[in-house]
């Protein structure tokens, strides 16, 4: 979830999900303009998608695509 309407404008609901592969990778992917800052957050949610199971798992800001 971020900043960015590709990255759901900080409605949980409308983030990017990732897919997790061997060796405890995370991958998404998005397309956003050059330039500029982006900021997001990384979240984890439970498979029932219980708003109270929505935790912040990392939080980073001033990316510069």
């Amino acid at each position: 979830m971020g900043n960015h309407t590709a990255l759901g404008a900080w409605q949980e609901d409308k983030g990017v999900s990732l897919k997790w592969s061997a060796g405890d990778v995370w991958a998404g992917q998005v397309e956003v303009p050059a330039g500029g800052t982006i900021e997001y957050k990384l979240l984890i949610r439970s498979h029932a998608q219980n708003p109270e199971a929505l935790k912040l798992r990392a939080s980073f800001t001033n990316f510069n695509p």
